[in-house]
């Protein structure tokens, strides 16, 4: 099985400054670009406004690694690269990979960093018991 529960709050930049119509701008114009690859992915997404903030959630809980995850990290790559001010938590649970361990990528600054679970993991003995 794998399962993936995510989140990503989309800004356009990471540069705390006063209102700015320009990033205003650049961030419609960013929202409406990872909705364009929501759609070309068909991914189960979509960006909602929570008082004012621009959040994309993800869960799921599939029987095996295939397109449905290739497509959540590949817009989870596109949010980085295309909206560097974006900051985000994805964590994942592979069993055909590491049955015992979550993987939790974590997105800020332009950078998805891969760490190791702790408050999960082991699910042996944490959420499981085998």
């Amino acid at each position: 099985m794998v399962e993936y529960y995510g989140w990503a709050n989309i800004s356009a930049s990471y540069k705390v400054e006063e209102e700015n119509l320009d990033e205003d701008l650049q961030l419609r114009k960013i929202i409406k670009d990872i909705n364009n690859k929501i759609l070309e992915t068909k991914s189960r997404t979509q960006v909602q406004f929570i008082n004012g903030a621009a959040i994309l959630r993800w869960e799921g809980y599939i029987n095996h690694w295939g397109k449905e995850i290739d497509d959540v990290l590949e817009i989870w790559e596109f949010i980085t690269k295309t909206a560097i001010g974006s900051y985000g938590i994805f964590y994942l649970r592979n069993d055909e990979a590491d049955v015992y361990n979550f993987t939790i990528y974590r997105m800020a600054k332009g950078k998805v960093e891969e760490l190791k679970d702790s408050m999960l993991s082991p699910t042996n003995s944490i959420i499981e018991q085998y």
